[in-house]
C-alpha cells in the first residue's frame, strides 16, 4: 500500500504552491459572502489538501457534508477525507469512515486498500492480510495487492502462509519487473527463507531503482547485519 499512496502524492502535486494558495483565498472568499456552491467548498478542500492541510481538509468537507448532504459528487468528496485522515495518521477515524462506505460498495477496490493500509498502520496485520485477500479475489491481478499481500504474510502470516509468499510477489514482479517496492517485498521474502545472498543483490537492485526509500534502506540493513 506504501507503493500506492507514494503514487498518489505524486500525482497530486501537480501545481505551483502560489497558484494553491491564490485559489483558496479566491473560495473563501465566496465562502464569506455566501456565494459558495458545493462544488467550491468540495474544490476549496481538495486545495487545502493540495497544501498538505489536512485537518482544513478534513473540516471543509463535514462542513460540505453537513450543509449539502445530498451533493453530486459525495462519493469522491468522503474518499477525498477518507485520503486526507490516513495523510493525517488518523488511522482509526479513517477505518470507521471506510467501513461505513464499504455498506454502500463492499467491493470499492480503493476503500479496500486504504481499509488494508490502515489496519497495517495500527498494527492489525491479520486484518490487513485478509483485507488484501479479498482484494485479490476480486480483481486477481492487481499488483499493488499482490505485492502488499506477499510482504505481509511473509512477516505476519502463518508458516502455512509462507509458502504462498513468493508466487505472489513473483505475480507483482512479472507485470512490473523493475518496481522498488516489489523487488523490496522479495528481497525481505528471500531473507526470511534464508537465501541472504540473492536478497542482498535484489534490495540492492531496489535501492539503486529509489535510493531514498526508507523501508529499503531499513531492510538493506538488516539482511547486511544477518550476513
Amino acid at each position: 500500500m506504501q507503493s500506492d499512496m507514494n503514487k498518489l502524492k505524486k500525482s497530486i502535486f501537480n501545481t505551483t504552491e502560489e497558484h494553491i494558495i491564490e485559489r483558496i483565498l479566491i473560495l473563501k472568499q465566496l465562502i464569506e459572502e455566501n456565494r459558495a456552491s458545493p462544488i467550491d467548498y468540495h474544490d476549496l478542500a481538495i486545495h487545502y489538501f493540495f497544501l498538505k492541510n489536512y485537518d482544513k481538509c478534513i473540516k471543509t468537507i463535514e462542513i460540505l457534508l453537513k450543509k449539502y448532504p445530498d451533493y453530486i459528487d459525495l462519493n469522491r468528496t468522503i474518499k477525498l477525507k477518507i485520503i486526507a485522515l490516513i495523510y493525517h495518521k488518523k488511522y482509526e477515524q479513517a477505518s470507521q469512515e471506510i467501513l461505513q462506505r464499504l455498506k454502500i460498495d463492499p467491493q470499492d477496490i480503493i476503500l479496500l486498500s486504504c481499509l488494508a493500509y490502515c489496519y497495517e498502520k495500527q498494527n492489525q496485520f491479520q486484518k490487513a492480510i485478509n483485507i488484501h485477500r479479498k482484494i485479490l479475489n476480486i480483481e486477481p491481478d492487481r499488483a499493488a495487492s499482490l505485492n502488499n499481500y506477499a510482504y505481509l504474510i511473509t512477516l505476519y502470516g502463518n508458516p502455512e502462509q509462507l509458502k504462498d509468499a513468493e508466487i505472489y510477489i513473483k505475480r507483482a514482479l512479472k507485470k512490473q519487473p523493475n518496481n522498488p517496492a516489489y523487488l523490496d517485498t522479495y528481497a525481505v521474502y528471500l531473507n526470511k527463507i534464508g537465501q541472504k545472498e540473492l536478497a542482498k543483490q535484489v534490495i540492492i537492485k531496489a535501492l539503486k531503482l529509489d535510493p531514498e526509500n526508507i523501508d529499503i534502506i531499513m531492510h538493506l540493513k538488516e539482511i547486511i547485519k544477518k550476513t
